[in-house]
């Protein structure tokens, strides 16, 4: 079991800033996820939105997810994002949330904050000390709907 803490992120200044942050704490493309909802952003056209940053997130991996948006770095969420949206018979983006294990009213909260524009990011991590590193970074940077959960490993 993978543990991650997930976060809504309101701007992409705000989300460069974090992933900054996280690499230089020694969090890798490895440990770090991201989704964009944008019916029409795929990773080409976020090649040109983004910084160095949100560029190196995706860099590592992105894949476009119908009815969800881009999943930048997809890897290890992809599994869970992707098949909990798939089957979610509430629909992609708050599926995709409820099977990542976030309840249904956060779920909700942060469907409508992404839709909003914001960006959800998720920190995959097993170790306690690296987890609270994670989320004082995301608290830091007033990072909203800031939740830890448990995700299948992929």
């Amino acid at each position: 079991m993978d543990r991650a803490i997930l976060c809504i992120l309101q701007t992409p200044h705000q989300a460069e800033q974090v992933i900054a942050e996280l690499r230089a704490a020694g969090f890798t493309g490895d440990d770090l996820s991201g989704l964009l909802v944008g019916g029409a952003m795929t990773s080409d056209a976020a090649g040109g939105v983004f910084g160095e940053s949100l560029q190196w997130l995706a860099g590592i991996g992105s894949q476009e997810i119908p009815g969800v948006g881009l999943l930048l770095a997809a890897e290890p969420i992809v599994a869970a994002i992707s098949g909990a949206a798939v089957g979610a018979a509430v629909g992609g983006l708050t599926g995709a949330l409820l099977g990542m294990g976030v309840s249904e009213s956060e779920a909700n909260q942060c469907k409508e904050k992404l839709e909003g524009g914001g960006f959800l990011i998720t920190v995959h991590t097993d170790h306690p000390h690296q987890r609270q590193v994670a989320i004082e970074i995301l608290e830091k940077a007033r990072g909203e709907n800031i939740h830890t959960t448990g995700v299948d490993s992929a």
